[in-house]
């Protein structure tokens, strides 16, 4: 098929020119039906087809270099964002001519060519003003970019700016038309902005550039619902353009393709406002402008400070307010002044790194640099340490640990990880306290609103300290952040406002150097920049680089150029920036920018195709103040001069590109610390998680998590296990990542703490067990199922617990692996413990103090020393229970691991209480509870409370016993748990049984014996039968069968469980019951043979009362 056009030969099925691009069907205008070209009546309907047979793009635009301004082409051609695509924030614009087919079928082919070419030209001039592209014309209209292929910070403005023109030109064209052809023409025109891929497409002869996405599909929507004469543009662009042009609300519309409906204005003309000006300028630091008062009240509070009364000051502010720069000042003020200045960052990616903020003071402090191996760190450390303080040397393992230096003290190898984190805090705040002592400290910490929780933590532990110490610690946060010592008297919160337009004037003659400024200019920035000083910084730059002001004769002229508005958005201004610089000045910055906010000229330059260059593109960089430098020895180290600047660059990358640098720093910082990658493990799983190396993204995922558990930084490792099992699923199937999912699945487990994590690592790991059974992966098979076993024994579901248990213990063994096999032996025995079977409890408790003492791990060897004494005393073997528990609590007190001794009280607690040492027992409670709540182990002071109340009841104070089992009740809902709750309801009736209250205790006794029945828990089943016979025997005297039966089953379960010592009390309840039926001899025997075993066990309590009891029948 020849186009008519350019008479290039094209195929049958083409409909528009492979060479030019012209339309090759015509279009019957009275059926619709396409026709092929010089067709002279329609082959549907017969209607002439003369009018119509030429096509209505002019030569002219027939392709891209035909109407592309020069300039333009050049960038497009030259840019490698072009040709590679590039993301952008744009304002996309659609126009048509309406009804042209009836205006062709009017004018004739030569004279709808005619209108149609100039109308073309009109709208391409009016795009062209306002430095927008036409990238495509379609027939009979075009489609315009407005912030591409060279950003502007204000295209939504010029967008619309456009489309008045074009529709101010072509109505007074339509009357031209008029008044000449009696035809006239109108037009509809939509506009969206938002984020769209642009670049090059075609091959690499055909240069046209364009942009995809649905940014513009929902431009060429508006155009397409717009009325004739009207301009429709989305909420997205009004939200942009609002103030200055008049505009009418439609409301949502539904567009096709969309299942909600869009808002959409009408746009009916201009307002007349500020002229927007931008140029470039040459930057510098102004002096500070609008912040006496806040320099004022920092000076205040380190005045205080200084005399022992340490303050707190949160400076809060939204992005570029001022925030930084006024710590500079006050920090540049305190020049000459004998106080220590320490800083440390928070970063975006860092909000799961444990200690990051800190761990830049630290580095601070002891000069420590990026250079340095593990070895020079632990000496800058030993010798900063002794200089200090030679008592702070016993806090060196501790930071070591933190540093994450090889050879970890032997004092920390088996720390419980909770007192780990709660001693690291203890150090890093003995550190500071040390510190303060020499010379006042002042500690400042950025950006508060991206810390990691473990650096929150720490801060506010520290705080609780600092009241009495001559340390002042400032801190930056925006807007949204809520701190947590916002109620302390000491804690100062500093907002900075917005500065006035007469404090926006002052700063820009101090930023220009000049007092006399151009009102036009004065104007402009005063109203864009709208008090933000970054925005009054960033505005004087752009049109002193723009050449809007020149410097002539000492002092600043208005040069007069046409600019349009400043941006709307700091985003729009930097972006504007970033585009006008050099093609590897662009990239340079882009590929920083991924590195993250703060970066080093060595990783940069490894990264950099061009690491020769590397050093003068920072240079350029740093002139126009997009970055400063931070350090300059062991190397040059950079940073961002805002975040957004970093953010705006890092999202004009396209996502592969994006993954390819990743990748590269990801291997960049392996190869520059390959003696220190655990401690990079973060950021190495930050960077490769984003890569195409997905799997080393798991690897580091996985280390960075292990490494935040050492520490107890639970959450952060929380979210490392999380990512390290999402990417991990995400990978294509192999062995290597379902052992990946395996091992994430287990981390996870080992650090949840909630309902809501059990429910979750419950699902993990039943997919983990499926996949390590695939595997036939036996060693990872053990672990899944030893945790499924917790899982379910957290749950009270002791029988599935003792069957993954079980089966994890048979591989163990099988593999004569004793490391797998301790887990679920001692997940046996706690097992045994609660379905009663306490000859086997406490055989795998021994054997698991066996394997925790040839593992060398004294914690757990201590814990299960100490739970081995509770099957032992209710078997009335306390000889052997007591010893355990004493040897508990000294090994437990060894290692200094608040968790093990917490528990090691409480087991000899019981096992006193068992042998009726109620009143030895309650300070064995006591302390338990004390070391419990200071650690922070809620779990534990449940558990407690209620032995503990147990222990009053029986002692003779039953109201206090009352008290501490509703407490432990209360704080079981409180913290989401139903564990062990059947003992909790049986310990209440034991008091109300104590404190006379009998109706209250049948009702107790039920419910408890229905979730004894539930657990397996026959040892509680029978203690709540006992007290329920107990009760119905006065509440109904003569009803004693009830009371008998209740008692008798009891005996039953206590004998069958092997529970001596319960089983011996239970005949003395009986026995009291028989004597109120009369039955003395069978009461007397029943006596003797509690007694007996009282003495037997040496239960000197229970034998007293039982002798009582024999002596009163």
């Amino acid at each position: 098929m020849k186009c008519p056009q350019c008479q290039h030969e094209n195929t049958q099925e083409a409909r528009f020119c492979n060479s030019c691009g012209a339309r090759l069907e015509v279009t019957c205008p009275s059926c619709a039906r396409s026709n092929a070209p010089g067709s002279r009546f329609c082959n549907q309907c017969a209607h002439p087809l003369e009018v119509a047979a030429a096509p209505v793009a002019a030569t002219t635009f027939a392709s891209p270099q035909a109407y592309t301004p020069k300039h333009l082409a050049e960038k497009i051609l030259t840019s490698r964002a072009a040709l590679e695509g590039e993301r952008k924030q744009v304002t996309v614009l659609f126009c048509d001519v309406v009804d042209s087919s009836r205006l062709a079928e009017r004018l004739g082919p030569e004279g709808m060519h005619e209108v149609m070419d100039r109308a073309l030209r009109h709208m391409a001039e009016a795009v062209h003003r306002y430095e927008g592209t036409v990238n495509q014309f379609l027939g009979d209209g075009l489609m315009a970019l407005f912030g591409a292929p060279v950003a502007l910070e204000d295209h939504a403005f010029r967008a619309v700016q456009a489309a008045l023109a074009i529709q101010e030109t072509i109505s007074g064209y339509s009357e031209q038309l008029e008044r000449e052809r009696s035809v006239e023409i109108q037009l509809r025109l939509g506009l969206n902005t938002g984020l769209v891929v642009v670049g090059r497409i075609g091959d690499d002869l055909r240069m046209d550039y364009t942009a995809i996405g649905d940014t513009t599909h929902l431009a060429a929507r508006m155009q397409a619902l717009a009325e004739p004469g009207t301009i429709l543009v989305t909420e997205a662009t009004h939200r942009l353009v609002e103030g200055y042009i008049r505009s009418e609300a439609l409301g949502p519309i539904q567009v096709k393709g969309r299942s909600e409906p869009v808002s959409a204005y009408k746009v009916s003309g201009r307002r007349r406002g500020r002229t927007r000006l931008e140029v470039s300028a040459e930057r510098g630091l102004t002096h500070l402008v609008g912040r006496q008062r806040e320099l004022g009240v920092l000076q205040d509070c380190l005045a205080r400070a200084k005399a022992g009364r340490g303050q707190v000051v949160g400076i809060v502010g939204e992005p570029g307010v001022g925030k930084s720069r006024l710590l500079y000042e006050f920090k540049r003020s305190l020049e000459g002044e004998r106080v220590t200045w320490l800083e440390g960052h928070c970063v975006a990616y860092g909000q799961t790194t444990p200690y990051l903020p800190v761990l830049d003071i630290l580095r601070a402090n002891f000069q420590i640099e990026d250079g340095d191996n593990p070895l020079q760190i632990r000496e800058k450390l030993h010798q900063g340490l002794r200089q200090l303080d030679p008592a702070l040397e016993t806090i060196l393992p501790f930071l070591g640990e933190l540093f994450g230096l090889p050879g970890e003290d032997e004092s920390l190898k088996y720390l419980d990880p909770k007192d780990k984190r709660k001693k690291t805090f203890e150090a890093i705040r003995a550190l500071t306290v040390a510190g303060s002592q020499r010379r006042p400290l002042v500690v400042v910490v950025e950006d508060l609103h991206w810390i990691d929780k473990t650096s929150e933590d720490y801060y506010a532990f520290l705080i609780e300290s600092l009241a009495g110490m001559p340390f002042l610690l400032v801190t930056t946060h925006r807007p949204g952040y809520a701190v947590r010592w916002g109620d302390k008297t000491f804690y100062t919160q500093l907002a900075l406002d917005l500065l006035t337009q007469d404090e926006t004037a002052t700063m820009v003659a101090r930023l220009l150097e000049s007092p006399d400024l151009p009102p036009e200019f004065l104007h402009l920035v005063q109203g864009r920049a709208e008090g933000n000083p970054l925005f009054v910084e960033e505005i004087t730059a752009s049109l002193l680089e723009r050449g809007a002001l020149v410097r002539q004769n000492g002092g600043l002229r208005w040069a007069g150029i046409a600019v349009t508005e400043v941006p709307a958005t700091i985003q729009d201004i930097i972006r504007a920036r970033i585009d006008r610089l050099e093609e590897p000045v662009k990239r340079t910055v882009q590929a920083a920018a991924v590195i993250g906010r703060e970066f080093g000229l060595r990783l940069l330059a490894r990264i950099s195709e061009m690491a020769q260059e590397v050093q003068g593109y920072l240079d350029t960089l740093k002139h126009l103040e997009l970055i400063h430098e931070t350090r300059f020895f062991p190397e040059l180290e950079y940073i961002f001069k805002h975040a957004v600047t970093q953010d705006v660059a890092y999202q004009s990358l396209l996502g592969q590109r994006r993954k390819e640098l990743h990748g590269a720093i990801g291997q960049a910082i392996e190869d520059l610390y390959a003696d220190r990658l655990e401690e990079q493990a973060p950021i190495l799983a930050y960077h490769y998680g984003r890569s195409d190396r997905q799997d080393k993204g798991v690897e580091y995922a996985l280390l960075a998590g292990d490494r935040a558990a050492r520490l107890y930084a639970n959450a952060e490792a929380t979210t490392y296990y999380e990512q390290a099992l999402t990417t991990a699923r995400a990978l294509p199937a192999s062995p290597d990542a379902q052992r990946w999912q395996i091992d994430a699945s287990l981390k996870l487990a080992a650090v949840g703490v909630t309902r809501q994590d059990i429910e979750r690592d419950r699902t993990n790991l039943e997919q983990a067990r499926v996949l390590a059974e695939a595997l036939r992966d036996e060693p990872r098979l053990a672990r899944v199922l030893y945790w499924l076993g917790r899982i379910h024994y957290v749950l009270s579901d002791m029988q599935r617990a003792i069957e993954h248990a079980k089966h994890s213990l048979e591989i163990a063994d099988r593999l004569g692996d004793e490391t797998l096999a301790a887990p679920p032996v001692n997940l046996m025995g706690r097992v045994y413990w609660f379905q009663s079977d306490f000859a086997r409890c406490s055989q795998m408790l021994e054997r698991s103090v066996e394997q925790m003492r040839r593992l060398g791990n004294k914690s757990e060897e201590a814990t299960a020393l100490g739970f081995a004494a509770q099957p032992l005393s209710v078997m009335g073997e306390f000889d052997r229970a007591l010893r355990y528990a004493h040897q508990g609590i000294q090994l437990a007190t060894e290692t200094q691991n608040p968790f093990t001794e917490a528990a090691a009280y409480q087991y000899r607690g019981f096992a006193r209480g068992q042998r009726g040492e109620w009143v030895e027992a309650i300070p064995d409670y006591e302390e338990a509870r004390r070391i419990a709540e200071r650690a922070g182990d809620l779990f534990r002071v449940y558990i407690v409370k209620s032995r503990e109340g147990e222990a009053h009841a029986m002692a003779g104070d039953p109201d206090r016993g009352r008290a501490l089992v509703e407490e432990s009740l209360a704080l079981a809902t409180k913290i989401g748990t139903r564990f062990v709750r059947q003992q909790q309801k049986a310990l209440l009736a034991t008091c109300l049984l104590a404190l006379g209250q009998f109706d209250g205790v049948p009702p107790l006794c039920e419910e408890a014996i229905g979730l004894a029945d539930e657990a397996g828990d026959k040892w509680t089943k029978a203690l709540s039968l006992r007290t329920l016979g107990e009760a119905c025997s006065v509440l109904d005297p003569s009803d004693a069968q009830k009371a008998e039966t209740a008692i008798l089953q009891a005996i039953r379960l206590l004998e069958e469980t092997g529970a001596k010592p319960d089983l011996a009390r239970s005949y003395v309840s009986y026995a009291r019951l028989l004597k109120v039926k009369g039955e003395m001899k069978k009461a007397n025997q029943h006596l003797a043979t509690a007694i007996g075993m009282f003495r037997e066990m040496g239960m000197a309590w229970d034998l007293e009362r039982a002798e009582q009891v024999l002596r009163d029948l």
